[in-house]
């Protein structure tokens, strides 16, 4: 068998196919292949119309090349539509499932697990799978089904060696990660449960100042008093960012994506993390262009967001996908008009990071390194940093303008 001279892999998506891809490169370090070709391997995504285009025009062009790769495409995509796309592309091999690369490659030995990830100080850990809320929009009820939760020991060992080898953030992943639920037969733990155990690992091991868990993203209904006091008692720990997904204000399109809350609801939990959390950064997604959405519709978003002071938006043009309850529905917007409303939408999100970044000038904030000239601090603001020779694993910086940090050394 010759060794692969060449291993690329392409992550469209979300951070869970961002960690199977990282489980993918783990798994092949020093791995043979059957022939000697390159090899692309492309963690593919169907949430939106664009990742599917995205994802075969990447394909046509390395089939293009001159000396094409061998490319072997997984995930969510090949899920959705894989008939057709072997009909389409009959040179590619498909797996719906990343782990089904252990028998298609003739790899021998196979870890659902990482003891290292792509970037330098940040790692992802999958703890969950699966959604079953089935939003009017979304497949992924329909390619991730369900609910599945990793077996606590395992995270916890997985955990213990991406600590050992020196990452300073973990953050915890999942499709619906506040959906995460594990049982020994005696004691059954949720995410809050998990957050105190992972504590405890660290408070034995003595890297209570060596590491920090941040969670990915959270529904609404799932951010609990128990939750928000957890993360009050622990700052230095647990960061203080939630990512909670808001969509729309308008209540008639909530209840159209089927969406289990209204806006008093959402609003009385952003209350309780403001209140016990107030350096908190509380990031959100927006989907505008939605069936039927007006103009009254989108407005109300606009001053909802305006009146949360989220710290910053994940906007999304409304995409069609077809099986999915929206696609049925009459109303649907011409394309410029989405696409208007998500510039208006883009200029709030512009003030809106600015303003919660000027409220921490001039101070001290805990920070790891997210690229060779880059930080990220606990809040989830993303700095620049000219010197980060000699830091310590989690360090202070202060902020000395929106875009520019320095470090504090003691």
């Amino acid at each position: 068998m010759k060794k692969v001279r060449d291993i690329q892999i392409i992550t469209y998506g979300c951070k869970v196919n961002q960690y199977e891809a990282a489980v993918i490169e783990n798994n092949l370090s020093g791995s043979s292949v059957p022939d000697g070709k390159n090899l692309v391997i492309i963690m593919s995504c169907c949430v939106t119309a664009r990742a599917e285009k995205e994802c075969c025009q990447t394909i046509k062009r390395l089939l293009k090349q001159k000396e094409a790769p061998e490319i072997i495409v997984a995930s969510c995509y090949v899920k959705k539509d894989r008939e057709r796309l072997t009909r389409e592309f009959p040179q590619v091999i498909f797996c719906s499932d990343y782990s089904q690369l252990k028998n298609i490659m003739g790899i021998k030995t196979w870890q659902n697990k990482l003891d290292s990830f792509f970037e330098h100080c940040r790692a992802f850990v999958k703890v969950q799978d699966g959604c079953d809320q089935f939003c009017s929009y979304c497949l992924v009820p329909y390619v991730r089904p369900g609910n599945k939760s990793r077996p606590l020991p395992e995270i916890e060992e997985e955990v213990q060696g991406l600590i050992i080898n020196g990452y300073s953030e973990i953050v915890l992943t999942g499709i619906r990660l506040g959906k995460y639920e594990f049982s020994d037969g005696k004691v059954k733990i949720g995410l809050e449960g998990l957050l105190k155990k992972l504590l405890e690992l660290v408070e034995k091991n003595g890297w209570k100042d060596k590491v920090r868990f941040r969670l990915s993203s959270l529904e609404i209904g799932e951010v609990t008093p128990e939750l928000i006091e957890l993360f009050r008692q622990n700052p230095f720990n647990l960061c203080g960012h939630f990512h909670l997904p808001l969509q729309s204000a308008s209540e008639r399109i909530l209840r159209m994506m089927n969406r289990p809350y209204n806006q008093k609801f959402y609003l009385g939990v952003i209350s309780q993390i403001k209140k016990n959390l107030p350096d908190a950064a509380i990031t959100t997604d927006i989907i505008v262009g939605f069936p039927t959405e007006t103009e009254e519709d989108f407005q109300q978003t606009r001053e909802f967001v305006e009146e949360v002071g989220f710290s910053r938006l994940h906007i999304f043009s409304y995409s069609r996908r077809p099986g999915t309850l929206a696609d049925r529905l009459s109303g649907h917007l011409p394309w410029p008009v989405i696409q208007q409303r998500r510039k208006e939408l883009v200029l709030v999100d512009k003030t809106l990071r600015e303003r919660f970044v000027k409220k921490f000038i001039d101070r001290q904030l805990p920070a790891v390194l997210d690229g060779k000239k880059s930080v990220l601090t606990d809040n989830y603001i993303h700095l620049s940093l000219e010197k980060t020779s000699g830091l310590s694993r989690i360090f202070s910086v202060k902020i000395v303008s929106p875009q520019q940090a320095v470090a504090v050394t003691k």
